[in-house]
C-alpha cells in the first residue's frame, strides 16, 4: 500500500515557503527535498497555489490548536493562560511566519481572496475559543457581560495597538514590556465588564 505523502509535502513546502518565499519556491525543489517526483506532488495538489493555500490552512489550524491547548490547561490560572496566549500571539511572526504574512498583507490590503478567507476563518475560530474562555472566566461572577460579541470586539480592538507594538518588538526576552502592558490592559478590560 502506498504511503500518504500529503503531510510530508506540506512540511517541505512550508519550510521552503518560509525560507525562500512563495514566488521563489518551485514544486521541483519541494519534490527534491522529500525525494518525490514533481508529478507525485500534482497527485495531491493541482498547483503551487493550491499547495500554498493548504500550507496556510495548516498553519491556521496549528495556531488554533495551540490557542485551545493554552486555554484547556486547567492546571494554570486564567491570568497565566492569558499570559501564555499573548506570548503565543507575540510569536506569530516567528512561529507562524506565513500566517503572520497574510495578517500583515491584510492590514496593508495586499492579500489574495484565499488568504482573506483563511484569515477570516482563523479570526472566527479564535473568537469562538475566546468566547468559551471568557464564559468560563465569568461563570462564577455575579455580573457577567450581557453582549458576548460586543465584549470580544472591544477586547480584540483594544488590543490591536499593543499587539502591533509586540509584533514590532525586536526584544528576544521571554516577556516584553509590551506583553506585560497588554496583559495589564486586558485584565483592566475584563474587570470593567464586571462592574
Amino acid at each position: 500500500m502506498e504511503r500518504n505523502r500529503h503531510p510530508d509535502i506540506l512540511k517541505a513546502a512550508e519550510r521552503r515557503f518560509i525560507k525562500h518565499g512563495v514566488s521563489k519556491t518551485t514544486l521541483d525543489e519541494i519534490a527534491r527535498d522529500i525525494r518525490l517526483s514533481k508529478s507525485s506532488i500534482y497527485h495531491y495538489f493541482a498547483s503551487k497555489d493550491d499547495l500554498y493555500i493548504a500550507v496556510m490552512k495548516k498553519q491556521a489550524k496549528d495556531y488554533i490548536s495551540a490557542v485551545k491547548d493554552i486555554f484547556n490547561n486547567e492546571e494554570k490560572k486564567f491570568q497565566e493562560r492569558f499570559r501564555n496566549y499573548f506570548t503565543l500571539k507575540s510569536q506569530l511572526k516567528n512561529e507562524y511566519k506565513l500566517l503572520f504574512g497574510i495578517i500583515m498583507a491584510e492590514l496593508s490590503e495586499n492579500s489574495l481572496a484565499e488568504e482573506k478567507e483563511i484569515l477570516a476563518n482563523l479570526l472566527l475560530e479564535e473568537e469562538q475559543v475566546l468566547k468559551l474562555v471568557l464564559t468560563a472566566y465569568f461563570k462564577d461572577s455575579l455580573i457577567a457581560p450581557k453582549e458576548d460579541a460586543a465584549m470580544i470586539l472591544t477586547i480584540q480592538t483594544s488590543m490591536m495597538p499593543l499587539m502591533k507594538e509586540i509584533f514590532n518588538s525586536t526584544l528576544n526576552a521571554e516577556e516584553t514590556p509590551a506583553q506585560n502592558k497588554l496583559l495589564d490592559y486586558f485584565e483592566q478590560t475584563l474587570n470593567s465588564f464586571g462592574h
